[in-house]
């Protein structure tokens, strides 16, 4: 069995008065599908989840540290060519997980091909799964999901992964499509701010995924960047990333773009279509950070006149 540990370096999100209350983060996730696909799936939700900026943004020193493949706080489980990964192993992934991280605000451990775990490794990982150590992330990939035990699924959140979908979706849209390794909320924003928004917004908006989950999963995300946005700014170095290019924005504007995204969650919890949400959504953030009143307040680009709050689902 080969294990190797991987990288993604990451800033713990701090904490500031006024900001609105982040969702709990998931911390266990079964990713469903082929294995090239659930690798690509893998990696994006562990580069944000270890993104200094909680966006995967694909610059910051986590994120480069990822991509060299030296990060203390990611680990990936192989398993062996042939047999199981045994309960052994399970007890060293535990172990691990249990420490303190060491760059990032949070430990992410891989399991590939989790089907191959053995009935006992499967039953010691329900300890972790059921009392996760800290804020800890632990993501299960596997084309035969049949092959876990009940027990094991029913304590994760479950995300299928279409094959193929990806590269057809990217042809269909003329490429407009974020890369593999993007994040749902940062696809979002840059569809909301770009010219010709429309078509790239639906595009970014398929990209998230279809299932109930995946939405919320990305608005979760979301909230949390706008959320960011009212924490000072890390003493030292200059500042990037979604939070600082919305901190340009009026605190007004920014607290009702994250009511926005709150009123959005509520409509998906209460079965709403979610494609629906999502444009309406778009709307209201459209309106809010792009067309800023400038007589009132500064937008990321002043043209038109919007209300600061209120919203379809109120």
């Amino acid at each position: 069995m080969s294990n190797t540990s991987r990288n993604s370096s990451g800033g713990g999100p701090g904490s500031g008065g006024g900001a609105p209350a982040a969702r709990p983060r998931p911390h266990a996730l079964l990713l469903v599908g082929p294995e090239e696909a659930t690798e690509r799936a893998a990696r994006a939700q562990t580069q944000r989840a270890l993104c200094e900026r909680g966006e995967g943004c694909g610059r910051c020193a986590s994120c480069r540290r990822l991509e060299e493949g030296a990060h203390p706080d990611w680990l990936v489980v192989e398993p062996p060519r042939t047999g199981s990964v045994g309960i052994d192993e399970v007890h060293r992934v535990i172990r691990w997980l249990s420490l303190q991280p060491l760059i990032a605000a949070r430990r992410v451990a891989l399991f590939r091909q989790a089907d191959r775990l053995s009935p006992a490794a499967q039953n010691a990982l329900l300890k972790v799964l059921e009392e996760p150590p800290g804020d800890a992330l632990l993501l299960l990939a596997s084309a035969l999901p049949d092959r876990l035990l009940p027990t094991v699924r029913s304590r994760c959140g479950e995300r299928r992964i279409e094959p193929g979908s990806e590269a057809r979706d990217r042809a269909d849209d003329g490429g407009r499509r974020p890369p593999a390794g993007g994040s749902p909320e940062a696809a979002w924003l840059e569809a909301i701010l770009s010219p010709g928004s429309l078509e790239i917004w639906q595009a970014a908006r398929e990209a998230a995924g279809s299932s109930r989950e995946e939405i919320e999963q990305g608005l979760g995300a979301l909230e949390e960047v706008l959320a960011a946005s009212f924490r000072e700014p890390s003493p030292g170095g200059a500042e990037a990333g979604w939070p600082a290019r919305l901190r340009v924005l009026g605190p007004s504007r920014r607290l009702a773009a994250a009511r926005a995204v709150a009123r959005a969650q509520q409509a998906v919890r209460a079965n709403v279509g979610l494609e629906l949400v999502l444009d309406v959504l778009f709307l209201e953030l459209r309106r809010l950070l792009v067309d800023a009143d400038p007589a009132t307040s500064t937008g990321m680009r002043a043209s038109g006149r919007g209300r600061a709050d209120g919203g379809v689902w109120s």
